[in-house]
């Protein structure tokens, strides 16, 4: 119990954390270009992880079996997530985060395809009925639909492709492995892209907001370069929060408090832009979070029956 208790502790306080990264991310997107961020941010969480693993003489956790799995990780990753970062610069963050919360559905549906879960009826209704919720978010009226609502949608895809990867692929690698990865697989691509478009050739005034893609990478700005470095100690910081919250407390017991990011994230958003949510919003957050937590509750009691089944098995034999 006690365990469970810092667990949910260290969990909510990452997911605040996440929140001023996501935030300090958004606050740099009128003037920085987002691959020129990922591309620092990456380098510094790898400096980050190295020198935690180097003073805490625990290298070896750097190891991975299956090195050509690991590189298609980074890239579903850093695809997933360039969609988000792009979005929230045209929404309210506490939209994007919200919409992204649909991501246990597509988990769901993927362990079915590629975990052979098995979905029974009660948790399709829910999987629906919590999809629903992007449509009051995304906005009713389809006159005035705009596609990037759905980035995040397509982010919350991609992270559950993700996670059953890292679920099916990743038993035998430590979480620090896998955030190094991550992080170098981010550092590539974002070099990459920041070779093919970091020179500005592709800046446009006739389409704003695909500047934050587009504009040229700027190593001159003390204070930009500092907010990159400050997004990137708040990543790596949360993650650190995030592994140990999982390591120390049950997964079925403190998952739940992910959406506790929530909760700062509207108050950040309302306090520098104003953000409002609208009564189609507060419908749509009520019912992806309330679908996303019933759908955890059916999970748990699943595997608590399962578990009871087999212990009752293993008696009468």
């Amino acid at each position: 119990m006690k365990s469970n208790k810092t667990g949910i502790y260290y969990l909510v306080i990452g997911m605040c954390i996440f929140t001023f990264q996501d935030i300090i991310i958004k606050l740099l997107s009128d003037k920085v270009n987002l691959f020129q961020i990922l591309f620092i941010r990456s380098i510094m969480t790898i400096v980050f992880v190295l020198l935690y693993l180097n003073i805490t003489k625990q290298t070896k956790l750097l190891s991975i079996s299956t090195p050509i799995k690991t590189t298609i990780r980074p890239l579903i990753f850093f695809i997933g997530f360039t969609m988000f970062y792009y979005a929230q610069t045209q929404m309210p963050v506490a939209n994007a985060l919200t919409l992204f919360y649909v991501s246990p559905f597509f988990i769901t549906i993927l362990s079915m395809f590629l975990l052979g879960e098995k979905i029974d009826l009660d948790r399709w209704v829910i999987i629906i009925l919590g999809f629903s919720g992007v449509y009051f978010i995304a906005n009713p009226n389809f006159e005035e639909f705009n596609y990037i609502n759905l980035l995040p949608v397509l982010c919350a895809l991609f992270y559950g492709i993700f996670m059953v990867l890292t679920k099916k692929y990743s038993t035998t690698e430590s979480s620090f492995a896998q955030i190094f990865y991550l992080s170098l697989g981010s550092l590539i691509i974002s070099g990459v892209l920041g070779l093919i478009v970091g020179d500005g050739k592709y800046y446009t005034n006739s389409n704003v907001s695909m500047n934050y893609l587009s504009r040229s990478w700027n190593f001159i700005d003390a204070g930009d370069i500092g907010l990159m470095l400050l997004s990137a100690l708040c990543g790596f910081i949360g993650t650190v929060f995030l592994i140990n919250a999982y390591r120390i407390g049950n997964p079925s017991r403190i998952t739940p408090f992910e959406y506790s990011g929530l909760i700062p994230t509207m108050m950040l958003g309302y306090l520098i832009w104003d953000d409002i949510p609208t009564i189609n919003t507060w419908i749509g957050i009520l019912i992806i979070i309330g679908c996303g937590l019933y759908l955890f509750y059916l999970e748990n009691s699943f595997s608590d029956k399962s578990l009871k089944k087999s212990i009752n098995r293993t008696i009468n034999n």
